[in-house]
């Protein structure tokens, strides 16, 4: 079975007056996930805990700065595909600055195995040049199983 991840992520930023929308392109991605299906409780209804890696393409700050890769760690509840998370991450960029965030995300499953991601992503702050950064926006994304 093949795995399809179809994701746009796109967010404000706020760096002293500048403001900017960026589009993440993902080359490739990495994952460990455990899980755990909740014991006497609804049928279906899962805990997961999750980290992963994102290597980046073609992506770059608001200054132009390349965003060489994101390590995300997080947490989801879920029942039949429906459910809401937590994850806390660190974007990496070439020249060693830091960006963190935390997103919120809730998720719906079709009946046909696409799930659409909603929520929303808080820039915490960061390192270097970014020390003093902070921003909120919005994450859609959509995924699923495609043979």
């Amino acid at each position: 079975m093949k795995r399809r991840v179809i994701t746009m992520i796109s967010f404000l930023v706020s760096l002293s007056p500048l403001a900017c929308d960026i589009t993440f392109t993902v080359k490739k991605t990495q994952q460990l996930k455990h899980s755990r299906v909740v014991p006497d409780y609804p049928e279906g209804t899962e805990l997961m805990i999750y980290e992963t890696e994102r290597i980046f393409k073609n992506t770059k700050t608001c200054e132009g700065i390349e965003v060489l890769s994101e390590k995300r760690t997080g947490g989801y509840e879920t029942r039949h595909g429906h459910g809401k998370g937590k994850t806390y991450s660190t974007l990496n960029l070439t020249n060693g600055d830091k960006v963190y965030s935390t997103t919120y995300t809730s998720a719906v499953a079709d009946k046909y195995g696409l799930t659409e991601a909603t929520g929303a992503i808080v820039i915490t702050g960061g390192t270097g040049k970014y020390k003093n950064i902070s921003g909120r926006g919005r994450i859609h994304g959509k995924f699923g199983d495609l043979d």
